[in-house]
């Protein structure tokens, strides 16, 4: 299956760099692919099961996608009575986002996860889980292709944590996984979403949709180790009075990868608040896009919002595309905005070698240093995946 023509079936033209929230990837590589349709009935191999061990962490609840088809369901039963579970082929009905304002015309990839997709799998969270939920996703085929929608609802006064991990075996490559989520926050209800991109091997496409209501709260921390091409696209509607969303991202590129972020927030009622901390490092002709708007709606009243997005290069020709933007339609809000790249300290570099420390070394400790107040509030088990993975991978 080669991805430009099921598009073009669609009606529908691949992006290029002449649409603006697109013009930083090169998406032909992506659509020459000729991918292959995953097979239903598959076992996990020993590298797989070493994976998910990996990401598995005590007092979870697992819920493990092996290119792209849910292979544990059985684990859902340990929600039963606290969440609603459905798995669901894929229906026509297309999400209503008015709510974006002038985002109107969203990624293609949407309309081919509707009209493609293997699964929807959906989530409603009637009462506060003790118990985090963890959505291991595993990539062991070349050329493959997954489609998954995945739908979550939070009710009013709920609060949940959700993981989402993605990873692949060695040997995996140029796969794509087309993914879709949609987010509902009710009243007074909060959400902790924390998302992983550890293989460098292929293609990802991540699109999350949420709305949230009254005094919700959404904080989304996410790591990224790069790709051929990862884009995390993240649309967010404060609603209603009150209502937050704090996101927080590290990423370490190296490699010729590319990791995209495209954030697009609207603040439409009064005293909402939203921030946004992107800090990473890039070496070795990695590539890092940064492409952040916020709209601050005409009713938005005291609304509050901060971006920021620092880069440390550790190496030559490494290329950064940052764009923090601001479209406010009203007097009464505190905005602002900041972007910087910028490389190691000499003198903090050679202070730190003269305590007999190598130069490889203090390298890797001022480079931590600098994306160390990003982790901070990343939960313990999310932050010793991601050094494990900086050990193993990142540093060696």
């Amino acid at each position: 299956m080669n991805l430009e023509s099921v598009v073009l079936k669609s009606g529908l033209k691949m992006p290029t760099k002449h649409d603006e929230d697109w013009k930083y990837a090169n998406m032909s590589i992506v659509g020459a692919v000729s991918y292959n349709v995953p097979k239903e009935d598959q076992t996990l191999d020993e590298e797989s099961k070493r994976l998910i061990e990996e990401c598995k962490n005590e007092g979870e609840c697992h819920i493990v996608f092996l290119n792209g088809s849910l292979i544990n369901g059985d684990q859902l039963s340990q929600l039963e009575g606290l969440v609603e579970v459905n798995e669901l082929p894929i229906d026509e009905k297309k999400w209503d986002m008015g709510v974006f304002t002038k985002k109107k015309d969203f990624s293609f990839f949407e309309e081919v996860a509707f009209s493609n997709a293997f699964k929807k799998l959906s989530l409603c969270f009637k009462k506060t889980l003790e118990m985090p939920i963890n959505i291991i996703w595993i990539n062991t085929l070349s050329s493959n292709y997954s489609n998954v929608v995945l739908e979550v609802e939070v009710n009013k006064n709920v609060e949940v944590a959700i993981r989402h991990t993605l990873t692949a075996t060695h040997g995996a490559e140029k796969y794509f996984n087309n993914i879709k989520q949609s987010v509902t926050l009710h009243e007074s209800s909060k959400c902790v979403y924390e998302e992983g991109f550890l293989h460098n091997g292929g293609f990802n496409v991540v699109e999350t949709r949420v709305r949230q209501k009254k005094d919700s709260e959404l904080i989304v921390n996410q790591f990224s180790a790069g790709s051929y091409y990862t884009r995390s696209s993240l649309y967010i509607a404060l609603e209603e009075e009150r209502s937050k969303c704090h996101l927080k991202a590290t990423y370490a590129l190296k490699k010729n990868d590319v990791m995209d972020y495209f954030i697009y927030i609207s603040q439409l009622a009064r005293e909402t608040e939203s921030s946004q901390v992107y800090k990473g490092m890039l070496s070795e002709k990695a590539t890092l896009v940064f492409n952040g708007e916020v709209y601050v709606g005409q009713d938005a009243f005291k609304a509050v919002s901060e971006q920021l997005n620092h880069n440390l290069a550790l190496g030559d020709d490494v290329k950064v595309f940052s764009r923090p933007q601001l479209d406010i339609h009203c007097d009464d809000v505190k905005c602002g905005h900041g972007s910087a790249m910028g490389r190691l300290s000499e003198e903090e570099f050679f202070y730190i070698c003269s305590r007999a420390i190598s130069k490889e070394k203090a390298k890797r400790l001022m480079a931590m240093g600098f994306v160390l107040d990003v982790m901070e509030e990343y939960s313990v088990s999310f932050k010793r995946l991601i050094n494990s993975h900086l050990e193993e991978e990142y540093w060696k």
